[in-house]
């Protein structure tokens, strides 16, 4: 068991720095230059070269691409998430800001899970076989197979734009 435990660690290790490896190759590989991300276009044409070498230079983005990602894993096992380029304030702390709402969140659904799944679940098992167990199953098996990211998307649009109706001015 505990060869077991420490392979699948090992690989949990490995999958992680594949993972960021890719992620950050990912950002690096893609077209245009990370700048238009801090500054407008037209920002940039104001800056000299040397203004230019300067930012990419306290960026880090001037080093090769070895030890920008050193960087940027030992930053983020340091707690140092960067800066925010829409928000300018560190990652950290926007993180630290929604944590709690996310926590209520989860902690929600969790509890709602719990209160509709297992009545269901026993009945089900109790009723197996019939109609009822045959419906359960299919919408826990529909449940489990709908991506997360489109379900979301179309809740967003069903409770927003379709069930939302704007308050009449008085």
């Amino acid at each position: 068991m505990t060869t077991f435990i420490i392979r699948r660690l090992i690989q949990a290790v490995i999958v992680v720095i594949l993972v960021t490896l890719a992620v950050f190759l990912v950002m690096r590989i893609l077209p245009g230059d990370p700048l238009y991300m801090l500054y407008t276009p037209n920002q940039i044409q104001e800056f000299t070269d040397e203004q230019l070498a300067e930012i990419r230079h306290a960026a880090g983005l001037d080093r090769p691409l070895l030890v920008q990602y050193v960087t940027w894993i030992g930053g983020t096992l340091k707690g140092d998430l960067g800066r925010s380029v829409i928000h300018k304030t560190y990652v950290s702390d926007e993180v630290a800001k929604r944590l709690p709402i996310t926590a209520h969140i989860g902690v929600l659904s969790f509890v709602i899970g719990i209160i509709i799944g297992i009545p269901i679940g026993i009945i089900s098992a109790i009723r197996r076989g019939t109609w009822l167990d045959t419906v359960v199953t299919s919408l826990a098996n529909i449940g489990i197979t709908i991506p997360v990211f489109w379900l979301g998307m179309m809740l967003i649009y069903i409770f927003s734009c379709l069930l939302y109706t704007s308050p009449s001015p008085r």
